[in-house]
């Protein structure tokens, strides 16, 4: 595997020389490989009840682990209509709750249609291209024959997206269009459309809630390199862009109870929860109130973890801020971010929020702690961190006008999920090592020893992840990231030597 890297081997020696830092936990808690061994990228995962826990990789691929073994052969590889160019791609795998009883597994991912390749398109805007494209939530059926590890030939259902076509992808062609933008221009957004004009704020994560309903968060699909007049569709309730939204995931309709509800469960604003936002690609549903918590990845100065329903969070007109919103410099002298500033429109400031440092952020939003291991000062807080710095916090977000926050773990590697599993560990997938991995509490009266997410089972395959061994899997892992090896390297050194998680970056 090291002879793909043969040009930068020098670098590779002095990184073998250093150990990575390990994680550094509270007292009583340890952190270890549970799943070790993935080639591809993992961006998310999800367990069932009959020892399973469904993987995500961001090429296009759905794996399978069964008993804490991962089979060899998929549960299903779309990669050859998955656009999974920097910040795209499969970015989300859910199972239905049900499962095996409605066998359903639910993906996200940025499509790549196959007229791309019908058409001959050059340039950009071949499959695997930066040119303009569209989003798809899809449900797979899972094979009973197969025991479940695969999916059944030709059982896709589209669930979401049913417009996100080739016809209305825009410009295929051209890098960053937003002048020719997908699903529909400003004030025209097509029904059932999710609009993808940039190589990151596409399609985020997918989580069921305890009624059943799946939750399903987007981004703005807008540019992140200019301030356009693109991105007022986040506050239009008939644009997908930018919103949290709540389906039916049998039909991916709109629910009669939600706020935006007209009265027609398949118009874009009856499947809205809450909107103005930028790029929300990570995701929770509190399991007591039902109440969606999503991670917003900031532009330039402030990250945020937004909660609740019939919301406007405010972007792009606002941003971050240590005392609740603050306007952003860039938008604010555009006429629609002036029409809300003097509108009566309430402004849901966000529950946390946290400068950027210089190597940049990515807020990470992980779960609800209702286990029964960890000490009780964790019962019913948030855990949350940032992809880029590697840290991980755990907040009170019980009394939003009193949100209070603390140090957790740090050092910890670029995390694309974090999960309660129902041994009452948090489990964690890392992007740039192809791990998923736990951290469990081994104190006094502590044992998160056995099953993972929902009744999957498996044994950690090492203690810690700071021997020689993890620190090279770590420097490998990262350097196939996104194909961006030397950038990646170049982290990798700062994070050795600044204590900060390497930036493989989940979006600009």
């Amino acid at each position: 595997m090291l002879n793909r890297f043969k040009a930068v081997s020098f670098v590779l020696l002095l990184l073998f020389l250093v150990p990575v830092q390990a994680i550094e936990l509270p007292e009583g808690f340890v952190d270890e490989p549970f799943l070790a061994g993935l080639d591809g990228q993992i961006t998310g995962f999800d367990a069932s009840a009959t020892g399973r826990i469904y993987i995500s990789e961001k090429a296009g691929i759905v794996r399978v682990v069964r008993d804490g073994q991962l089979l060899a052969e998929p549960f299903l590889d779309i990669s050859d209509i998955v656009n999974d160019r920097v910040d795209r791609g499969l970015l989300s795998v859910a199972v239905h709750p049900d499962f095996p009883t409605t066998p359903h597994v639910y993906v996200l991912y940025t499509f790549d249609p196959p007229e791309l390749v019908i058409e001959g398109l050059t340039g950009p805007g071949v499959p695997e291209g930066n040119g303009n494209r569209v989003s798809r939530l899809v449900r797979y059926t899972a094979d009973a024959v197969s025991d479940y590890n695969v999916a059944v030939a030709d059982s896709a259902r589209i669930i979401l997206g049913q417009n996100s076509t080739y016809e209305n992808i825009g410009n295929a062609e051209e890098r960053f269009d937003t002048l020719i933008p997908s699903c529909g221009p400003i004030g025209s957004p097509l029904r059932d459309c999710l609009p993808v004009d940039e190589d990151s704020h596409t399609i985020g994560a997918m989580r069921f809630a305890e009624d059943g309903s799946l939750y399903v968060s987007n981004g703005d699909g807008a540019s992140y390199r200019t301030f356009e007049p693109l991105t007022q569709m986040t506050f239009d309730l008939d644009s997908l862009r930018g919103k949290i939204l709540r389906v039916d995931p049998d039909t991916g309709e709109g629910l009669p109870d939600n706020p935006y509800y007209d009265g027609d469960p398949g118009s874009n604003r009856s499947r809205v929860i809450s909107y103005g936002l930028r790029n929300p690609y990570s995701m929770t549903i509190h399991p007591l109130t039902g109440v969606p918590y999503v991670g917003d990845v900031g532009e330039k100065h402030w990250e945020e973890i937004n909660g609740g329903t019939a919301r406007n969070f405010g972007w792009p007109c606002y941003e971050g801020g240590r005392d609740g919103n603050e306007r952003q410099a860039g938008f604010e002298p555009l006429d629609f971010c002036q029409a809300l500033y003097q509108s009566s429109e309430v402004i849901e400031a966000p529950l946390l929020s946290w400068e950027h440092e210089e190597t940049g952020s990515s807020a990470m939003v992980g779960d609800f702690y209702f286990g029964e291991v960890f000490p009780a000062e964790y019962t019913g807080k948030l855990f949350y961190g940032d992809f880029i710095q590697g840290w991980m916090r755990v907040a009170d977000v019980s009394d939003a006008s009193n949100v209070t926050s603390s140090a957790f773990a740090t050092d910890m590697l670029p995390m694309t999920e974090i999960r309660l599993g129902d041994d009452g560990a948090i489990y964690y997938a890392s992007i740039s090592s192809g791990e998923i991995r736990r951290i469990r509490y081994a104190g006094t009266g502590g044992n998160t020893d056995g099953d993972a997410g929902n009744g999957s089972s498996g044994e950690p395959d090492g203690s810690g992840g700071s021997s020689e061994e993890d620190s090279r899997a770590v420097v490998v892992g990262a350097m196939s990231f996104m194909g961006l090896g030397l950038l990646v390297l170049i982290h990798g050194l700062r994070r050795l030597f600044s204590r900060r998680a390497s930036r493989i970056r989940i979006e600009s």
